[in-house]
């Protein structure tokens, strides 16, 4: 839920900047970008150099994801 991604957002965000305080380090800001797998659904389109294991655990969310998808611009099958 939209509480526990807060929490973890939050949560990394402390500990980038203990690791900046650690270093000596420091910033005006700090900036987050979220986005998704296009593979998640649709293991086949994952490349060639993929892991065994990270192919497995593709295939396994594709198989046990059962909230809404739609399709995007591309044509790719994305979660809605």
């Amino acid at each position: 839920d939209a509480g526990t991604a807060r929490l973890i957002v939050r949560e990394m965000a402390d500990t980038l900047s203990l690791d900046l305080v650690g270093k000596g380090l420091k910033t005006g800001r700090m900036g987050l970008m979220v986005g998704y797998d296009t593979a998640s659904l649709d293991p086949k389109r994952l490349e060639d150099c993929e892991t065994p294991l990270l192919r497995t655990l593709a295939e396994n969310a594709a198989a046990h994801y059962d909230g809404p998808v739609s399709v995007d611009r591309y044509g790719r099958r994305v979660p809605k």
